[in-house]
């Protein structure tokens, strides 16, 4: 991270695919919210309303529960 780069990071525990969902950091974490997967025959789309964090420091995905968050979105804004 610290050399601007690139790199891949393999985990078992991470967000299923998704598009349109909004990113944002704070402090050692990157948080995404939402987003939708379309299916590769694009006939259905699926909406997310899970927020998840990558943590930097130790490369690994973590998610957090929602409760009384927001409905399932994509295409949405956060800061």
């Amino acid at each position: 991270v610290d050399k601007d780069q690139w790199r891949s990071v393999s985990s078992e525990y991470c967000p299923a695919p998704r598009s349109s969902h909004q990113a944002a950091n704070y402090k050692s974490c990157m948080y995404i919210f939402g987003g939708e997967f379309t299916a590769p025959s694009q006939t259905s789309t699926f909406h997310f309303n899970d927020l998840w964090a990558f943590d930097f420091k130790k490369m690994e995905w973590h998610e957090h529960p929602v409760r009384n968050g927001p409905s399932p979105r994509s295409g949405h804004r956060m800061v």
